[in-house]
């Protein structure tokens, strides 16, 4: 499909540049370009306000400072001085990162097309990066856009870890599922096997399931349910206490998919699972703190606030709500990505891939607030409708 650039596009082009380089070996000057949408995100909600005096943008602003502000007051109510500076940098980014993704939904909510076909492009090159890391892994032994995370070869191309690529993956996979492009398909589920990114294949079964749930009469759906429901039983058993493992890659994952089910079994008494682990280990903190757990420590406190080393990086969207907004923020945050997900027809491409991206930041943190603010922009243009849009 060809694409007729439109205004919009160079804020776009802005909006990924730190994803699009956020792995590249620079040396020292690489920590300016890894941090540098600190200062292109400011410009741009400063230009597009400038150029369409968006009364929203403002008033997200406004409210945003004020929200945040209260949560610097607390520090001073709390006797917590040593951290007001650290909450109000928190507060200004995470603002930025909220008002830019506002940004380039007002920019590009007209024509959509741009977006996706931006989108698309960077899932075909990560695609390639894939297959090409790991071919050279194969010939020279070279990590290249890659690590060996849990032991074995796991490319990530452009993101920060291959755990980052899930939501892409999922998208592309079930993009060409139910477009019926069966070689693409095949070469994508490839690359998720090689990327070592279960939590694609799981996410993408789900997409693939509502896509064709919607149109389902009631005792069907019910039927469905009853009959995924015992498959995830069955599997569940069968990992844990009958499958044999060998030396294979195959053989690694699965490992690896045994160690996190015992963690989740046993809440991080058994087995291994970071995200697990961190989930115990935050959760047990904001116990200590009645209000803390209601509203939160404020923004990006999870960041700061000395509490546990494994804790300093929170394992899902939900729990950087949690930690920094509380536990009423958090069940705000599921109604409204749940909601979202049962309203919108993954036949449409933008609400596709909002349920990829939603469904993966619910169950990890890969990428951290790059990912997520792709969740909140593609919230923001998910209005639960179908509109087709001719595939790239």
């Amino acid at each position: 499909m060809k694409v007729q650039v439109i205004k919009g596009s160079p804020l776009l082009f802005l909006y990924f540049f730190p994803i699009f380089i956020v792995n590249i070996d620079l040396g020292s000057i690489g920590v300016v370009f890894l941090r540098s949408q600190f200062i292109l995100y400011p410009l741009i909600v400063a230009y597009f306000y400038y150029k369409k005096k968006d009364p929203v943008i403002l008033f997200g602003f406004i409210f945003g400072i004020v929200v945040f502000s209260l949560y610097g007051i607390s520090y001073v109510l709390g006797d917590k001085y040593e951290y007001i500076l650290d909450s109000f940098i928190g507060g200004v980014v995470l603002l930025m990162y909220l008002l830019v993704s506002l940004v380039i939904y007002r920019a590009t909510e007209e024509n959509r097309d741009t977006l996706l076909y931006v989108l698309d492009k960077f899932i075909l090159y990560s695609v390639v990066f894939i297959f090409s890391s790991y071919l050279i892994w194969s010939l020279t032994g070279l990590h290249v856009l890659a690590d060996d995370g849990y032991g074995y070869f796991r490319p990530h191309a452009f993101m920060s870890e291959p755990s980052a690529l899930t939501p892409f993956l999922a998208y592309a996979f079930s993009a060409s599922i139910l477009n019926k492009k069966h070689l693409q398909a095949f070469f994508v589920l490839v690359a998720i096997f090689v990327a070592g990114s279960i939590i694609a294949l799981f996410v993408s079964v789900i997409v693939l399931m509502l896509s064709y749930f919607y149109n389902l009469k009631l005792l069907k759906k019910i039927i469905l349910v009853s009959a995924v429901s015992l498959c995830i039983m069955f599997m569940y058993d069968y990992i844990l206490n009958y499958y044999s493992l060998g030396g294979s890659v195959y053989d690694s994952q699965m490992a690896r998919l045994r160690q996190a089910l015992l963690s989740f079994e046993s809440l991080g008494q058994e087995g291994y699972n970071p995200r697990v682990a961190t989930t115990v280990d935050m959760v047990a903190y904001l116990l200590q703190e009645p209000i803390g757990f209601l509203l939160g420590h404020g923004p990006l406190s999870d960041k700061f606030l000395p509490f546990s080393d494994v804790a300093r990086s929170a394992p899902s969207l939900p729990m950087v709500m949690f930690f920094n907004f509380g536990f009423i923020s958090m069940c705000v945050l599921l109604i409204w990505v749940v909601k979202g997900i049962l309203a919108c027809d993954v036949k449409d491409k933008i609400n596709l891939l909002f349920v990829c991206l939603a469904i993966s930041s619910l169950v990890n943190s890969a990428q951290g607030l790059l990912i997520y603010q792709l969740v909140f922009l593609l919230g923001f243009m998910n209005k639960g409708k179908s509109r087709e849009i001719p595939s790239t």
